[in-house]
């Protein structure tokens, strides 16, 4: 069934719904460590992610309670760092490890003397009751190789891993890694590919941490910064970081282009047309694709899971069809749908999804259902809701028209702190020459970019350059027209 706030008047689509609530955001929850100012960006050597894990400046104090966050957090602790000594680590060889024994023995060493990068994905949640677990899956790439991985208590906690530390930073002195059940059907984790980890584990109110330790580099590009647009003929357009790894552009296809997604290493991408063919660049593996099927609805949408190892495709009449590690959860293509269905976001865990249909009506499955914050389906929107985006933390998730309407419904404290600001303006309201098609949400959460068929883009963020500084195509003539952003 379909989920829905209370109705209430005509609105223009530039406002913020909180757990049903209209009104302003409170102050962010007190408490957490302040981030001392960095020398270099924090996203410094770090190039996608997925699930619910964002980049932040480390804080003075990782102990237990100091900083909480409902998402995992990576903080670089080292740039270009030269080992006083060996530095062991789990793995670093590609592959899945879930299982004791997958784990090499001996355990390899990075020489000293060798120049590294070191990041820690940290894991603090917020409250004090252990009994309460939560799954977190997370992947995140980065520009330079990775030499190794340390994922077990012991490892991250061996005297030689302390020169990892950021200096100046306080640490638990008890931190958990991993735990590898023998049945292999606990935590896992996996080295997609040479600059890319993914993990999986369940947490509760202690401190969990996973160290990745990388080649070293300064450079500050990196495909957080930007983005893709995507056009109708399988074009594909990067700006601000991002790079180019093929299309379909000026090609004839079957059926034309409708939605795109980028790996979760940010170096490639899928996308997929009308008929569910879909298309892979760059490290995007390809798992399947509909293509050659008889569908009962064309395919509007299409996401990744946070593993970066499958996608989703959902149909206009609700039906999701998965492919690689992809769950299904349910779906509403049994149900009479008063309005089609038009887009699709991932729950951070992995674990359950939202579909949202032309009227903002939101359908959850999985965990999504305990992060239901209503939808706009009982109001009269002035242009119809085009799709959607999940909060970076998984605790809200915005609504955008193609009017360029953002709406945003999300919890509000006190019921737990928030990493993202969730409302930063939209472009609703204003006399558009072309409708807008797509949307993505910065990195960080703070911010997020519209672009229209033309490929006009619009930014909006906490300060100038808001998102990042906006370039696009407009005043080019395109071949097909754009269809969304990736």
């Amino acid at each position: 069934m379909i989920l829905r706030i209370r109705a209430v008047p005509v609105l223009a689509g530039t406002f913020v719904l909180a757990a049903g609530i209209f009104g302003a955001l409170l102050p962010a929850a007190a408490g957490a460590a302040s981030a001392r100012p960095a020398a270099t960006s924090a996203t410094v050597g770090i190039n996608g992610l997925c699930g619910g894990v964002v980049v932040a400046p480390i804080p003075t104090n990782l102990r237990e309670g100091h900083s909480e966050s409902n998402s995992l957090r990576v903080f670089r602790e080292r740039l270009d760092y030269a080992l006083v000594g060996g530095v062991p680590v789990d793995f670093g060889a590609l592959g899945t490890y879930n299982h004791p024994t997958d784990l090499p023995n001996p355990r390899p060493i990075v020489l000293g003397g060798t120049r590294v990068n070191s990041y820690v994905l940290h894991s603090d949640p917020p409250g004090a009751n252990a009994l309460v677990r939560q799954h977190r899956a997370a992947t995140v790439g980065f520009t330079s190789d990775v030499l190794g991985v340390q994922v077990l208590s012991g490892t991250l906690n061996e005297s030689q891993a302390g020169q990892l530390r950021a200096p100046g930073t306080q640490y638990t002195n008890n931190a958990s890694g991993l735990e590898l059940a023998a049945s292999g059907l606990g935590d896992f984790a996996r080295l997609v590919n040479r600059r890319t980890v993914a993990i999986s584990f369940k947490t509760s109110s202690a401190v969990d941490e996973i160290r990745v330790i990388t080649k070293a580099t300064t450079a500050t590009t990196t495909g957080l910064n930007g983005y893709r647009m995507l056009a109708a003929d399988g074009g594909v357009f990067d700006f601000g970081g991002q790079q180019f790894y093929g299309s379909t552009g000026g090609r004839v296809l079957n059926q034309p282009v409708v939605a795109g997604v980028n790996t979760c290493g940010n170096a490639g991408y899928w996308f997929v047309a009308r008929d569910g063919g879909v298309f892979s660049y760059g490290d995007a593996v390809f798992y399947g694709s509909l293509g050659g099927e008889t569908l009962a609805a064309p395919v509007v949408g299409m996401v990744a899971t946070p593993t970066g190892e499958g996608y989703y495709l959902v149909l206009a009449d609700g039906e999701v069809r998965i492919f690689g590690d992809a769950r299904s959860f349910g779906d509403a293509g049994h149900l009479r749908l008063n309005k089609p269905i038009v887009g699709m976001a991932v729950t951070p865990s992995g674990l359950g999804y939202w579909l949202v249909a032309s009227d903002g009506g939101i359908f959850a499955y999985g965990d999504a259902r305990a992060h239901f914050y209503g939808s706009t389906g009982n109001l009269h929107l002035v242009s119809p809701i085009i799709g959607m985006f999940a909060a970076v933390d998984g605790r809200g998730y915005y609504l955008y028209a193609a009017d360029g309407g953002m709406f945003v419904l999300q919890q509000r404290p006190p019921y737990g702190p928030q990493i993202f600001e969730p409302f930063y303006g939209s472009a609703g309201g204003a006399v558009r020459g072309n409708p807008i098609v797509g949307a993505r949400l910065a990195a960080d959460g703070r911010g997020y970019w519209f672009d229209d068929s033309a490929g006009l883009v619009d930014a909006f963020g906490p300060s100038a350059p808001r998102a990042t500084p906006v370039a696009d195509m407009s005043g080019v003539r395109l071949f097909r027209p754009m269809i969304g952003m990736m």
